[in-house]
């Protein structure tokens, strides 16, 4: 996505897209993919500057290390104790989880939006320019 609309951009060729329809969906598409990337970036920070404390205070990493099979994880076995039982520190994990919850819930939502976008955008292409799929 991105390489193409910058190719466009910046080598003048948006020009040749003499169609205002298609000019402002594919302007639409890009502004979605781009302000998504940006919620993005910025709940990646948030989770290191977030959540990863919180991690360190209630999970073993020992346990965490025993977990992880390649890319995906397995349930540790015998039931690991917590590093704390706190409840002010388990309360503010539970906080985290659902901020991180809510995050990938908009990230589907929107990613939905900008596919919805894009699949409009490409048949309008082909309308407009009387192209065959």
């Amino acid at each position: 996505h991105d390489r193409t609309i910058l190719e466009l951009k910046n080598s003048g060729n948006w020009r040749l897209i003499n169609k205002k329809m298609v000019s402002n969906s594919l302007q639409l598409y890009d502004e979605l993919v781009r302000s998504l990337n940006v919620y993005i970036e910025q709940r990646e920070e948030s989770l290191v500057q977030i959540m990863y404390p919180s991690l360190n205070k209630l999970f073993d990493n020992q346990v965490f290390n025993g977990m992880v099979m390649g890319l995906s994880f397995v349930r540790p076995i015998n039931n690991p104790q917590l590093l704390s039982i706190d409840k002010a520190t388990l309360n503010q994990f539970a906080n985290q989880i659902h901020f991180l919850k809510s995050s990938n819930m908009y990230f589907i939502s929107t990613s939905t939006t900008i596919l919805n976008n894009a699949k409009k955008t490409l048949t309008l292409i082909r309308q407009e320019y009387n192209e065959r799929e």
